[in-house]
């Protein structure tokens, strides 16, 4: 998901980068046109009036030109439109324009083939079918613009046709490069992608036990080290080792899938526990580990007790028998190891176990 959201905010800053494009062309071309006009009325090298010119070679391309940017404008900021369309809307506007351009200056060679710079740059919205369908629109333009040169130029007509073969063999060549291109980049992005979200796997199976909801074993031992390394000669952390009582038994009485729904029970009750002040994991099996940042053995054992209440008063479809926790606690100096203090807390917890369960055993 967040893959998907970053491809489309990219999406959408290049389509803003090629609106400003498209109106910068359209303004230079403006300027441009406009000035030549007048260049030929004074050098006398137009057939027709200036008017008539203005209009044919300014106005009439130009107010085009500005009916394709509008169009870009408004589907750009239209949010019932989708994305696909927004994205063809603005590689086919920019083509039409460059295709105009080849046409309108057929007099210079090289600008037929312009439109198959669009073609080229289009391929970063990977949209293979559309790519194609705008290659055909290219090798229109290419055309239109060799036998517009014939009508202004019908004493080179050999030449005119030479020039046509040459710019379409030339035209095949940039296609076929500009779609190999389109499904080279698309493998890399459908890879980097499969990357991204095998890496969200992997990390989401690192931090968090898939069936409890809560911290896994190595990530709730990285956050421990953390918080000491923080509190080190300044305050304590304390820690609290919790075990399902007689978890063994309900496994072998009502199955696997019944433990299953205990132990996603008690995931669900521990999960309070995940605050700015104290987190909790999976330890392994069916016991679990709550760290309580700035240890208050008072604060601390209150919210325990009454963990220990609501899970003693949860009611399990499958059996009447109360399902209870037995809690070893223990407050860890800054000195002291990671293995140093869960051993501490796992000596009251097996104290909790052997004298009564159900019950919450403090080891100083």
């Amino acid at each position: 998901m967040e893959q998907t959201v970053t491809r489309r905010q990219l999406e959408s800053d290049v389509r803003s980068v090629l609106e400003h494009f498209l109106l910068a062309m359209i303004s230079v071309c403006f300027i441009l046109e406009f000035a030549m006009a007048f260049y030929f009325y004074y050098t006398d090298d137009i057939d027709t009036s200036l008017e008539r010119y203005i209009f044919k070679r300014v106005v009439l391309p130009c107010g085009l030109s500005i009916v394709l940017y509008i169009l870009m404008y408004i589907v750009n900021r239209y949010d019932k439109v989708s994305d696909d369309i927004k994205n063809r809307t603005c590689t086919t506007s920019l083509l039409m324009f460059c295709g105009e351009v080849s046409i309108l200056h057929s007099y210079f060679i090289p600008l037929w083939m312009l439109p198959f710079f669009v073609l080229m740059f289009a391929g970063i919205f990977h949209d293979s079918v559309f790519h194609k369908l705008q290659a055909g629109m290219c090798f229109f333009f290419v055309l239109a613009a060799g036998f517009s040169h014939i009508v202004d130029y019908p004493e080179e007509k050999v030449k005119s046709i030479q020039y046509i073969v040459v710019a379409g063999v030339i035209s095949i060549a940039i296609s076929y490069f500009a779609f190999q291109l389109e499904k080279f980049s698309s493998r890399e992005l459908l890879f980097n992608i499969m990357i991204n979200e095998n890496t969200k796997k992997y990390k989401a199976g690192y931090e968090f036990d898939a069936l409890t909801g809560v911290y896994s074993r190595g990530r709730l031992e990285e956050e421990f080290n953390r918080v000491f390394d923080f509190e080190h000669g300044s305050g304590k952390v304390g820690v609290a080792m919790i075990d399902i009582d007689n978890f063994k038994s309900v496994n072998d009485t009502y199955g696997h899938d019944n433990g299953d729904i205990v132990l996603r029970k008690l995931g669900e009750f521990l999960g309070r526990f995940n605050t700015m002040e104290s987190f909790c994991g999976r330890f392994g099996g069916e016991e679990f580990v709550v760290i309580f940042k700035k240890a208050d053995s008072k604060t601390d054992l209150y919210e325990l007790d009454n963990l220990r209440k609501l899970f003693e008063e949860t009611k399990f479809s499958f059996t009447d028998d109360k399902v209870t926790i037995s809690i070893g606690y223990h407050i860890g100096q800054s000195e002291e190891q990671w293995e140093d203090v869960l051993k501490k807390a796992d000596e009251a917890l097996y104290e909790s176990k052997n004298t009564g369960k159900n019950k919450i055993t403090v080891k100083e």
